[in-house]
């Protein structure tokens, strides 16, 4: 008995067929029927990001930049990795990929792309507030902190721009006038959700905790989704002395994102101030298997359960570790002092 060919075509090999039928029209010199053959193999298979990829060139080649852009843009959302196919030459696709490769944790490739396109377009705001928000990436904050004044210059009301200066002041240690920044932001844009979580940083560098904890309250009610923000709201209810809330915050971080390594550190810590030993513990030893520098809490976290077990050598290691870790103006820092001063007169 001979195979039965199927009554119909599966819609992606009809999609793949038109594809190459559009190859075709464009080798006749036939852009426009390529164009049409495109549209209709992106509506039988949507979700073929090499379609939007190809329509995307074509259309730029006919200088339709913004829809070739948008093209770009839904190939990138479907499969990220498809941004190294891009050849850009103009400033926007350049930026795309260069955000593209910033989500991919590569700032040194989106900061090239970044380069060329403010070479391309010295005068483009976004161009340069992306690529500030690179040098950020990198920790070269003067860097950034040029790129957004430039931005600013060019384009003062620009309320995303603004903030972005606030980040790389409060970076810098220049935190009234990263307030200043951010309060601006948020009179004019209160939606800007990054906005209440950096306020709210300011104002805890400030010594206004009740400031911080409004902010980071109002930050979370508007993205409670965000584990972040629980661990940073977690952090100031820390340094105010409510462990059980910062434990709760930190519970609520992890649950959204389990390898968050500061959440775990924050939560040792609240642990070890409850006595909580053995749970404490096991936090610090997560957090630190996850990144053994930033979640530097577990060291103050450790250092307190050593100093009640009365290893008091390896207690006085594990403060001292935390201090040379400890990011300038930490708060922290004076109490794990004094603790290491405790300790040593255990000894």
């Amino acid at each position: 008995m001979t195979d039965i060919p199927p009554l119909h075509t599966p819609e992606p090999d009809k999609a793949g067929a038109l594809a190459d039928e559009a190859a075709r029209h464009l080798e006749a010199g036939e852009p426009e029927a390529a164009l049409s053959c495109l549209d209709r193999a992106i509506k039988l298979n949507p979700d073929e990001p090499s379609l939007y990829i190809e329509r995307g060139r074509l259309r730029s080649g006919m200088g339709d930049a913004a829809r070739a852009l948008d093209d770009f843009r839904r190939a990138i959302e479907i499969d990220p990795e498809l941004a190294e196919e891009l050849e850009p030459e103009d400033a926007a696709t350049l930026l795309l990929r260069a955000e593209a490769r910033l989500d991919r944790e590569d700032p040194e490739a989106a900061l090239e792309d970044l380069d060329r396109a403010v070479d391309l377009e010295p005068m483009n705001v976004n161009v340069r507030i992306a690529r500030g928000r690179v040098w950020g990436a990198l920790a070269r904050w003067k860097e950034a902190l040029a790129d957004f004044d430039e931005a600013l210059a060019m384009a003062p009301e620009d309320v995303y721009g603004r903030m972005c200066r606030g980040w790389a002041l409060l970076r810098m240690g220049r935190t009234r006038e990263a307030l200043e920044d951010l309060n601006v932001t948020i009179a004019r844009d209160p939606d800007l959700q990054e906005a209440w979580g950096f306020r709210s940083e300011a104002y805890g560098a400030l010594g206004l905790h009740v400031e911080a904890l409004k902010d980071l309250d109002e930050a979370v009610r508007r993205d409670g989704d965000d584990p972040g923000l629980f661990v940073q709201r977690a952090h100031l209810r820390l340094m105010s002395g409510d462990l059980r809330g910062a434990e709760d915050d930190c519970d609520a971080g992890i649950g959204r994102d389990p390898d968050n390594p500061l959440g775990y550190s924050n939560r040792a810590l609240a642990r070890a101030l409850l006595e909580r030993d053995d749970e404490a513990w096991a936090d610090t030893e997560r957090a630190l298997s996850l990144d053994p520098h930033e979640p530097y809490y577990a060291f103050a976290a450790q250092g307190l359960v050593l100093t009640r077990k009365g290893r008091i050598a390896e207690a006085i290691a594990a403060f001292d570790h935390f201090v040379r870790l400890a990011t300038d103006g930490d708060p922290l820092v004076d109490r794990v002092k004094a603790w290491r001063r405790d300790a040593q007169q255990r000894s």
